[in-house]
């Protein structure tokens, strides 16, 4: 089609929908002269090494924490904000996302004085440093009945999703499975 001019094959859209294709001009693809993609690489090895950096000061924040220094004293070190400690639910709107998750992921901390410690990488490549010192189970205390019952719900529709993709990989891993990739082109 791109090299003879040919029109295509026909490719079905839907059961009453054919479609045929026919090149009428071409642009071979060549790589931009320097001078104009020169800002752009500049600015993405500025970005890498920025995140390099900040993922190395996370670390060293990490470990000072780790060794005992307090948060306070590590802020002033490294210049970093320092947010103070609060509670946080899993819908939290005013922290980023990948730091619910790392927080949410996270072990559990085995006593109040003995939190967890680590860094994750931000979306920007950013890194936000935690300490997660305290964990909460959830409550349905304070819902509305009617939302303590659409939660328990959900929760029962997604324990039992969890169930059945666990009772099919299992399958999977017991079965001998044999595609016969012919018979999938055939359709």
């Amino acid at each position: 089609v791109l090299s003879q001019g040919l029109n295509s094959e026909p490719i079905q859209l839907g059961p009453n929908h054919v479609v045929v294709i026919r090149v009428k001009g071409h642009i071979p693809s060549e790589p931009k002269p320097l001078s104009a993609v020169r800002a752009d690489i500049v600015s993405t090895l500025k970005q890498q090494q920025a995140a390099k950096l900040a993922a190395r000061t996370a670390a060293e924040i990490v470990a000072a924490l780790k060794a005992g220094q307090t948060p306070a004293a590590v802020a002033r070190k490294y210049a970093a904000s320092l947010e103070p400690a609060k509670f946080v639910q899993r819908q939290d709107a005013k922290l980023p996302a990948p730091l619910l998750t790392a927080v949410f992921s996270a072990t559990h901390p085995v006593a109040p004085d003995a939190p967890v410690i680590a860094s994750v990488a931000l979306d920007d490549g950013a890194q936000a440093v935690y300490l997660l010192s305290e964990v909460k189970p959830g409550s349905a205390d304070g819902m509305a009945k009617a939302q303590a019952e659409a939660a328990r719900r959900d929760l029962g529709r997604m324990n039992a999703q969890l169930e059945f993709a666990s009772y099919l990989a299992n399958l999977r891993q017991q079965a001998k499975i044999e595609i016969n990739r012919n018979n999938m082109q055939q359709q």
